[in-house]
């Protein structure tokens, strides 16, 4: 049972490192092995036209490129961790805003609350 689970998290890991590998080369316009700023910004580009997200690339460099050359490598590419999600907002209705925009500690059932967020 060990063996089984072990092999297929040894698979697991073989198809991540294929994904990322096929996506390095559609990011690597040039077909150098290497991605540029000119090539992450592309990639970043595409990425908020289709699905709203938006990266610095620079921040990607710098949290990629451990040789200093100012690319990514594949082996720096697979090494990366993807960006954390964006916290969702908090609310905690026993803390609202008063009418004239002073804090005002309340005491609140949930639902009223949750009408006044949505309403």
């Amino acid at each position: 049972m060990i063996g089984a689970i072990q092999s297929n998290m040894s698979i697991s890991q073989d198809m991540m490192l294929q994904r990322q590998q096929e996506m390095f080369e559609r990011i690597d316009q040039n077909g150098d092995g290497q991605l540029d700023e000119s090539e992450l910004q592309a990639m970043a580009d595409d990425m908020s036209a289709h699905g709203g997200m938006s990266m610095d690339i620079s921040e990607m460099l710098a949290a990629g490129d451990t040789d200093g050359d100012n690319k990514i490598s594949l082996e720096e590419f697979q090494a990366m961790k993807p960006p954390k999600p964006p916290e969702p907002p908090t609310y905690n209705p026993a803390e609202i805003m008063s009418q004239d925009g002073t804090e005002e500690k309340q005491s609140l059932d949930l639902s009223g609350a949750l009408l006044d967020v949505l309403g």
